[in-house]
């Protein structure tokens, strides 16, 4: 669970990236914004649980809905569709573990359920641009499987991150840390190697 301070910077990150998911939509030098603006809403994902996901998710959609050119009436069910999204996907993530397919096909699932609200070429696919392998991949396959693409990339920087975060905050991880930034030998002998590398839960008692 993280500290609140971080989670309110987390809700931040949330509407900052909504607002810049939105934004692109009628700003083609934005285009760069949907590489990531989805980034903040799937961290919540993976590391807050469902309740939380889903305010996270209908804040998205409230501050995406606000900032695009969609009507002020269909805020609410853009809010609404975000939050189902982001709330079913961290439930399944609790169940089964964060998996950027999955969740790049419920961000597709998004993609159609609000194309008939003016965003027919997609949320994500603003970020082919007019150049790239992206914006061949949506020329050939069409522009939603070029939101998924994006969508699974954003899911998995957000996998990669958190595996890391976990890895590496966790005080018995701290001999991979070390030997991946090559420290030397001695620091084994440390009494901070020693406090650290401790198990931090006690093993039960032979049966």
């Amino acid at each position: 669970m993280l500290p609140n301070r971080n989670r309110a910077l987390t809700f931040l990150a949330v509407v900052a990236g909504a607002s810049l998911l939105g934004l692109a939509q009628a700003n083609p030098a934005l285009t760069v914004s949907g590489w990531i603006g989805l980034l903040p809403l799937l961290w919540c994902i993976a590391r807050f649980d469902p309740r939380r996901s889903l305010g996270a998710g209908v804040l998205f959609g409230a501050c995406l809905g606000g900032v695009s050119a969609a009507s002020v009436a269909s805020i609410p069910l853009v809010a609404g569709v975000c939050g189902l999204f982001a709330g079913v996907a961290a439930l399944m993530t609790r169940r089964h573990g964060f998996s950027p397919y999955l969740v790049a096909v419920g961000w597709l699932l998004v993609e159609i359920t609000l194309q008939p609200l003016g965003w027919g070429e997609g949320l994500l696919a603003v970020a082919h641009g007019d150049a790239g392998v992206l914006s061949t991949v949506a020329e050939v396959f069409g522009l939603a499987i070029a939101a998924f693409v994006v969508a699974y990339v954003n899911a998995l920087l957000v996998r990669v991150a958190d595996v890391v975060l976990r890895r590496f905050g966790s005080a018995r991880s701290f001999g991979l840390a070390a030997g991946v930034l090559e420290m030397p030998p001695w620091t084994t002998t440390l009494p901070a190697w020693r406090l650290v590398s401790r198990p931090g839960v006690p093993r039960a008692p032979p049966a």
